[in-house]
């Protein structure tokens, strides 16, 4: 048996290039190893067939059969679940294809396609033109939604040259806009308001080395989705250099990482709390710890080792 998979909580990145390892590994089944965010589960519900038809329950594998395990736009082993006990194991071969920088958590075992772009799709779409493979237009579509979504529009400081090159290929494919348009619009929740909320009236600027840093957080009871791009939403109210967000939700405490100045690293920043990313994007998700430790233990962090600019 082959399996095609990504992240837990996977999104329209993780589920174009999924499809796209698909047309590399046909006798693959696409099977997420967790949760998808609202935006991809709400798009699956409504699917075409031969779309959502492509997914398989995590469930219907029999892992002592899978010889094949192929990952995309991951290749941290703590972040495909269940997926993590076949890497290494004699007799699987693993394939990565990834667009995010190294970490210490990242798969060491297999073949690794890893190129830092703005988005996987981008990179899927690079390998299938190497292979002279041609996506059908709803599969263009989706990758397009990859690469709108994780390179917000192609705005974000981590798209590069390549992100836009693949855009324009799979515009060429058939991909639909309006429909990329559609699946990306996304409408703040009530929750979703409250956090963002919480965001804005918690935010303070702090002046290190002659960078403007803002840190900020929110509490809520429950899960709420999307805090990534509700973090994105203060980009345009502050001017600042970096930008960190802790959300703290039930049990467990998110950071959200973004910088636009090469004296801080997001994604060094976020690795200190187990998680990862870009340079100007980073993540992490944090158990068993009180927020004020961990926005104590982030601010000394930044205090400490930002690189001050040149005066």
């Amino acid at each position: 048996m082959e399996v095609i998979t990504s992240h837990i909580q996977a999104d329209f990145d993780a589920f174009a290039s999924m499809l796209a390892a698909l047309r590399l590994h046909p006798e693959a089944l696409l099977v997420f190893p967790g949760a998808q965010e609202k935006n991809l589960r709400e798009y699956l519900a409504q699917a075409p067939p031969e779309i959502a038809s492509r997914v398989h329950r995590l469930k219907a594998v029999r892992m002592d059969t899978v010889r094949r395990l192929v990952i995309v736009d991951t290749r941290q082993i703590s972040r495909i679940g269940d997926f993590a006990a076949l890497v290494g194991r004699d007799g699987v071969e693993v394939i990565v294809y990834d667009h995010h920088p190294a970490s210490a958590d990242d798969i060491t075992q297999g073949t690794a396609y890893c190129r830092e772009y703005g988005s996987n799709s981008t990179l899927m779409v690079e390998v299938l033109k190497e292979r002279g493979i041609t996506p059908t237009p709803e599969e263009a579509t989706i990758l397009a939604m990859g690469i709108f979504e994780d390179t917000g529009s192609l705005l974000f400081p981590s798209t590069r040259p390549e992100d836009c090159t693949a855009l324009a290929d799979l515009i060429r494919w058939g991909a639909d806009l309006r429909a990329v348009s559609f699946a990306l619009a996304r409408e703040l929740s009530p929750d979703q308001v409250d956090v963002l909320d919480q965001l804005i009236k918690n935010a303070y600027i702090l002046h290190v080395g002659g960078i403007d840093v803002l840190f900020t957080r929110s509490e809520s009871t429950g899960y709420v989705e999307d805090f990534a791009m509700l973090v994105h939403k203060l980009r345009g109210m502050f001017e600042v250099d970096a930008m960190f967000a802790l959300g703290l939700m039930a049990e467990r405490t998110y950071l959200v990482a973004r910088s636009t100045v090469p004296q801080i690293n997001a994604a060094e920043v976020a690795a200190r709390f187990g998680g990862g990313g870009h340079p100007t994007a980073a993540a992490a998700s944090i158990k068993d710890r009180s927020l004020d430790s961990i926005e104590g233990m982030l601010v000394t962090i930044i205090k400490k080792e930002t690189k001050p600019r040149i005066t």
